[in-house]
């Protein structure tokens, strides 16, 4: 049996997609509070001992397999390290890790914002667990001067004009579920390509739900057009990736049809 033990997200982790997709054997217990500690705007979260101050954030209950994935994806010892910290879940104690960026990584992000797609799918995290006072969801406060407006993706612009290339407006009018003129579903397993910008794709599904293919656990989930053209392009670029048709099986259905990135 694995060793349990919990891991406090206040981050992007706070995504329950983003956990999903890192950690899909981990147990998503509800929102908790770390106090005397707050979050530090570094290019990404980063959280710091601060007197007086409380960071809300999400408990998951995990083992030894997930604490090496969020290893991995926390760039463990180099950017982040982590630290056993007391937490409190509902009302009471809980030791937990807690990812904090190393004096590395503090000096070279220093003063460095958020990019916008990491803000968003913090805050929508963040609302989605009813985290009413998390650091994500207050106003952000403006740059002063002239300062370019940040992408919502590396590379594409929130109006949908990208650099150099066009792209569709990503505010498009979501498909009905039901629709049947395309499919709109997406198959995400362990085996989908995470990184940065995927994910920042993927937090746009709605309708997410588990789903097999195969035998295989996995999430089915309704993206836009747009998604899906963008993750044609970082997919079959980086991870050599292509979308192929499939048939999973969910509660309502054992044959939904939905798309799935497979290795070439």
């Amino acid at each position: 049996m694995k060793k349990v033990t919990h891991y406090f997200a206040y981050g992007s982790n706070m995504h329950r997609l983003r956990a999903g997709l890192r950690i899909p054997g981990a147990l998503d217990i509800g929102r908790a509070e770390l106090p005397d500690w707050k979050v530090v705007e570094r290019l990404y979260a980063d959280a710091v001992p601060a007197t007086g101050k409380t960071v809300e954030g999400v408990l998951y209950r995990i083992g030894e397999e997930e604490l090496a994935a969020l290893d991995r994806y926390e760039g463990y010892p180099a950017v982040y390290d982590r630290k056993v910290v007391t937490t409190i879940w509902r009302g009471r104690p809980v030791r937990a890790w807690v990812y904090v960026m190393t004096e590395v990584a503090v000096r070279n992000r220093t003063g460095l914002r958020y990019p916008e797609w990491y803000r968003i799918l913090c805050r929508d995290g963040a609302k989605a667990h009813g985290l009413a006072h998390n650091a994500f969801l207050r106003p952000r406060p403006a740059v002063a001067g002239n300062a370019p407006r940040q992408p919502l993706l590396p590379g594409l612009e929130a109006d949908g004009a990208s650099y150099g290339r066009p792209w569709p407006n990503p505010r498009v009018a979501w498909p009905a579920p039901d629709s049947r003129a395309q499919v709109y579903s997406l198959f995400v397993d362990a085996e989908m390509p995470d990184n940065a910008v995927v994910g920042s794709v993927l937090a746009t599904g709605r309708f997410a739900q588990p789903a097999t293919l195969d035998g295989r656990p996995g999430r089915v989930m309704i993206l836009s057009d747009w998604a899906f053209r963008a993750l044609d392009v970082l997919l079959s670029v980086r991870a050599n990736r292509y979308r192929a048709p499939v048939r999973v099986k969910t509660k309502t259905t054992d044959r939904l049809p939905a798309w799935r990135y497979a290795r070439r």
